[in-house]
């Protein structure tokens, strides 16, 4: 069996095991959080993070200059199949959401306010808030009469295969 001799070394050939980062890539680290904040900041972010026990986490994002983004924590198996406990979903704020995409949103029922990671649909006059994994009927709100934020839009999901 006759052998090629291969020219050059792996950074002229383009293999993986570079040491350098794409210098065309702006990188930003976001806090990984506990709870959905009502109002995402760098501030807010921070101590969210210290409070839910996530004060040292971070997660790499590229191409991004969301100074609200962050980083949130599935803590249990209740959004399974989609999404997994220990699985991290990046949540941006400046991002608009449209009919089919999940976001972390805020709504009331009653007198308690809710903050949730759900699949939204807008329609004519109503907002219909999905569960993710559809175990839980669709919310129905009126546009205009019940209140409803989003917080902000899904943009990634870093999924934990370890669990």
């Amino acid at each position: 069996m006759a052998h090629r001799k291969v020219r050059g070394s792996l950074r002229e050939l383009n293999v993986a095991g570079t040491d350098s980062l794409p210098t065309d890539k702006s990188l930003q680290v976001v806090p990984v959080l506990g709870k959905l904040p009502s109002e995402p900041s760098q501030y807010t972010n921070q101590l969210i993070a210290q409070e839910s026990g996530y004060g040292s986490v971070y997660v790499p994002v590229f191409d991004n200059d969301d100074v609200g983004m962050f980083s949130y924590c599935i803590q249990d198996a209740t959004m399974a199949p989609t999404f997994h406990k220990g699985d991290f979903l990046l949540i941006s704020p400046e991002k608009w959401t449209r009919s089919g995409d999940i976001a972390a949103v805020e709504y009331a029922v009653g007198e308690n306010t809710v903050r949730s990671i759900v699949k939204i649909s807008y329609m004519d006059d109503f907002i219909v808030l999905d569960s993710v994994n559809h175990s839980a009927p669709p919310i129905a709100l009126i546009r205009g009469k019940d209140h409803f934020r989003v917080i902000g839009k899904v943009v990634y999901r870093y999924q934990n295969f370890a669990a």
